[in-house]
């Protein structure tokens, strides 16, 4: 508005150089092109020109408008070090995918050090603490999904409690015959990308002392967003089902609730902000020695309540696609410890991980390479991680290098910051800021 008032700037100018954002002296633009660019969305370092050619994906004149702002920035500072690496090999072998072109190809020394991580070499490891409570991170939720019910049942039969299959409760139409509604009440409650079903679970597995991330929003405001990690405490079950489960033989046991659970208590990671301390601090003093929570925790328990979220998801029934409309409630909660290389982006991942680089179709080798260099710079030591799916294409692939559109874009920013950089040297409150560090 500023702009437009007192420089007299048309909008339609914003994107020029010495124009951009509406003339505002200093804006600061983060980020990193080796990520994997937006759910069907297009990334400013495709090469846009093709895509609209192609008829691939819609260009709109705000993509093109984008890309020339970003690539006419004449200050970069490009920013290298690093604390997510604990050893020489992960840094060197990630730089060396970074580097790679079909002309000079990645070292087969720092290949090797990548095969020396296979499964098949490394398959022992798997039975280690490091690797059993470590993560999974893989290309898709079809992978992931199978992980995490084999992961809840060993952790609850290791843990020796029961573990709780809790299912979604879904409102939609009922079809004509009991045979097609069965098929699909089934078919809703698998699916395995929870981003097709409201961010929520059809059967949700969960136990005691089991760690859970949130899938979706609670409360912004008491900073419980989004992939926040929790340890469950207690699940609070219909007093029918309770009184059904305390009546079978204590441990390791598959419980199937016959009604919804009332709530899952949790405590949240690194969080001290819960709007329940006043009334969880009364609760336990009535209670005394009843619980094992001091004062300290009920800074970060909460309650997690059922939410409902309505979609639409294409179900095949019958032979003939339909477009279903549900309303579904379940608890916001899914497997903290194994998730897709989407959602392991910014992310660094204490202790073991194991890697699922295995593709299926649909995806272009530019957009598996930045999934590959995602999932394999999330852990903190080479060592910590297990390769499953590390196969000749994925050699061939990491040989290849980055997407060509990528490497150019990243050049053009990289020569960009040496020149920068070259005008800093010259600046008195860069070498202060040199001397102390």
């Amino acid at each position: 508005m500023r702009a437009r008032q007192d420089l007299g700037l048309d909008p339609t100018a914003y994107a020029k150089p010495h124009n951009l954002f509406g003339c505002m002296p200093i804006v600061l633009i983060a980020g990193d092109f080796m990520q994997i660019r937006p759910c069907n969305e297009l990334s400013l370092g495709d090469d846009l020109d093709a895509i609209a050619k192609k008829g691939q994906k819609q260009v709109l004149a705000e993509h093109f408008g984008a890309r020339d702002a970003v690539m006419s920035i004449t200050t970069v500072v490009h920013l290298k070090k690093t604390n997510r690496f604990q050893d020489e090999d992960l840094p060197a072998v990630t730089a060396g995918m970074r580097s790679s072109r079909p002309a000079a190809p990645m070292s087969d020394d720092l290949m090797q050090k990548f095969r020396s991580r296979r499964i098949e070499v490394c398959k022992h490891e798997l039975e280690s603490d490091l690797f059993r409570h470590g993560h999974v991170v893989g290309m898709y939720w079809e992978n992931i999904a199978r992980s995490m019910v084999e992961r809840a049942h060993r952790d609850a039969k290791e843990l020796n409690v029961p573990l709780c299959c809790l299912q979604a409760a879904d409102k939609r139409h009922k079809k004509r015959t009991a045979a097609l509604e069965a098929q699909l009440t089934h078919q809703l409650l698998t699916i395995p990308n929870i981003h097709k079903t409201g961010k929520l679970q059809g059967m949700l597995l969960l136990h005691e002392s089991m760690t859970v991330r949130l899938s979706d929003v609670l409360a912004p405001k008491h900073g419980l967003v989004k992939d926040k990690l929790a340890l469950v405490l207690k699940i609070d079950l219909h007093h029918t089902d309770q009184t059904r489960l305390n009546n079978l033989p204590p441990g390791f046991q598959q419980f199937f609730p016959e009604f919804m659970a009332k709530g899952v208590w949790v405590k949240v990671f690194n969080y001290k902000r819960s709007p329940m301390k006043k009334h969880l601090l009364q609760e336990w003093d009535m209670r005394g020695a009843e619980t094992d929570l001091d004062d300290a925790d009920s800074d970060s328990v909460i309650f997690i309540e059922l939410v409902h979220s309505n979609f639409k998801v294409d179900i095949d029934v019958a032979g003939e696609t339909e477009k279903i409309d549900v309303i579904r409630w379940q608890f916001p909660l899914t497997h903290g410890m194994l998730r897709t290389a989407f959602g392991a982006q910014g992310l660094t991942l204490e202790g073991g991980v194991v890697v699922d680089l295995r593709r299926a179709g649909g995806l272009d080798d530019d957009d598996w390479w930045l999934a590959i260099y995602v999932m394999l710079s999330r852990a903190r030591k080479l060592k910590n991680m297990i390769l499953l799916g590390f196969t000749a294409q994925v050699e061939e692939l990491l040989r290849r290098g980055p997407p060509e559109n990528l490497i150019q874009v990243t050049a053009r920013l990289e020569e960009v910051a040496n020149t920068t950089m070259d005008l800093l040297a010259h600046w008195p409150a860069y070498d202060a800021a040199v001397g102390a560090s």
